[in-house]
């Protein structure tokens, strides 16, 4: 059983100081709730991971390169950025 409650104070934790890392952890919350079949919050933390994303810089491999391996049994890809956040989200409507 995935502890959503620890993911999201990561998340709450990192927003203000470190947005990059912060999107990882929305894109896991958006994940985690799209397994559980809640599409309503999964939407609304696949929208704010693109959010993040959309502040930082996403230009280069580098850049878009996962900070996390496995968050809560949610394995982030390797390379990671809004689009990857749209796809893997889909068909729920961001």
């Amino acid at each position: 059983m995935s502890d959503f409650n620890a993911v999201e104070e990561k998340l709450a934790a990192l927003r203000g100081s470190n947005p990059r890392e912060a999107a990882e952890f929305a894109y896991v919350l958006a994940m985690l709730h799209k397994n559980a079949g809640n599409d309503q919050e999964a939407a609304r933390f696949g929208k704010e991971a693109i959010s993040l994303f959309d502040q930082c810089e996403m230009e280069s491999m580098e850049q878009c390169a996962a900070v996390n391996v496995v968050v809560e049994g949610i394995a982030l890809p390797s390379l990671i950025h809004q689009q990857v956040v749209r796809n893997r989200l889909d068909p729920i409507e961001l």
